[in-house]
């Protein structure tokens, strides 16, 4: 790192360092909230077939959405690689 870029960084403040990090970590939160949410349809799709009935949120099984949410997660970021 040269010289300028410590002076850069030395020049962000705590406040200005925090709120980049709150802006991050909502960011995040958003995107695995609609992942969640994305999950939790495509479960209810999938049981609402096999069982012919919708089945209601809270009795899907968390493995089948947290394996979902993984998958979904995965394929973002291999196209965000692309």
């Amino acid at each position: 790192m040269c010289q300028r870029e410590i002076d850069q960084n030395a020049d962000v403040s705590a406040g200005d360092r925090r709120t980049a990090e709150m802006t991050l970590e909502r960011g995040i939160e958003h995107r695995l909230q609609r992942r969640i949410l994305r999950a939790n349809g495509m479960v209810s799709e999938k049981m609402l077939v096999q069982h012919r009935r919708e089945i209601p949120v809270d009795e899907i099984p968390e493995y089948a959405v947290t394996h979902l949410v993984v998958e979904l997660g995965e394929q973002e970021l291999r196209s965000g690689a692309d």
